[in-house]
């Protein structure tokens, strides 16, 4: 498999966290995809779908659009396969397109549906190009037409909530509420605008999340807050497998180069959103 990056302009970097180039020519390629914002994925070639843990499958058009993922996910792509994929900053929803997160969060849609015709014509001039810098600056011009101003109060709230995510690996739920001069049920109707989630589910994701990258990251040890925090070894293993489709052991034995690539810290952009 070829996995290229371009990084957004910095124009756009608020509602873009990064665009890749995926290139394989088997018939058929699974893997899986661990809790993730949301992804804007071209087809050029090939096509996929996901698939839930109990049965549930999206199958994947030309052009699609995913909300946040609070829970891992069997990825299917049939190619020979050639995608450009968009990782989503919570901005995206509301600056770019004007729904919320949480409507499709877990869940994908035909992007054309919300971007109208002219993502037809960027997905034409996107089958012409061979480089993803190319690629992607021609990307950062159509995302600059589409983008729209958010308001102030909820950029405020945008930047409590990817600091208090981004502070601890189990951050506590009631430092953010008091550190906004909201009511509990405005920051979780904001919460689910731009990230697709409320507050709690969010903190039990990203602690998952975080638990599962420190264990690649250092081959296998489960660091002693993770321990401290879940009630046993076992609760553990089940929040881990939740997100990232895996067990402790078997993030560290697998071959899937994407799994380990995605739960390296470099690769939670979001949380480093700065309002």
């Amino acid at each position: 498999m070829q996995w290229t990056f371009a990084t957004p302009d910095t124009a756009v970097s608020h509602v873009v966290a990064s665009y890749y180039l995926i290139e394989e020519d088997y018939a058929v390629l699974e893997d899986m995809q661990r809790a993730d914002v949301g992804q804007l994925r071209i087809f050029l070639r090939g096509s996929g779908y996901y698939e839930f843990g109990r049965g549930v499958r999206i199958a994947s058009t030309r052009i699609f659009l995913t909300g946040p993922f609070t829970q891992s996910m069997k990825t299917v792509v049939q190619g020979p396969v050639r995608f450009i994929g968009i990782s989503l900053m919570p901005q995206f929803w509301g600056g770019v397109v004007n729904i919320d997160a949480a409507s499709l969060s877990n869940s994908g849609c035909e992007a054309a549906d919300l971007f109208g015709v002219e993502i037809e014509d960027l997905h034409a001039a996107l089958g012409t190009i061979e480089s993803i810098e190319e690629m992607g600056r021609l990307i950062d011009t159509f995302l600059i037409a589409k983008m729209r101003p958010i308001q102030p109060d909820h950029r405020v709230v945008i930047g409590a909530i990817t600091r208090w995510l981004a502070s601890a690996t189990f951050p506590d739920l009631a430092q953010l509420y008091a550190g906004l001069a909201l009511s509990d049920r405005q920051v979780t109707r904001i919460a689910n605008r731009y990230f697709g989630a409320p507050p709690k589910t969010l903190a039990r994701t990203y602690g998952a999340l975080k638990t599962a990258s420190s264990i690649v990251m250092s081959g296998g040890h489960i660091p002693d807050e993770a321990v401290a925090h879940y009630a046993d070894k076992s609760h553990l293993i089940r929040e881990v497998r939740r997100v990232t489709g895996q067990t402790p052991r078997q993030l560290v034995t697998s071959r899937s180069p994407i799994m380990r690539m995605t739960l390296h810290p470099s690769n939670f952009k979001e949380l480093g959103f700065k309002p």
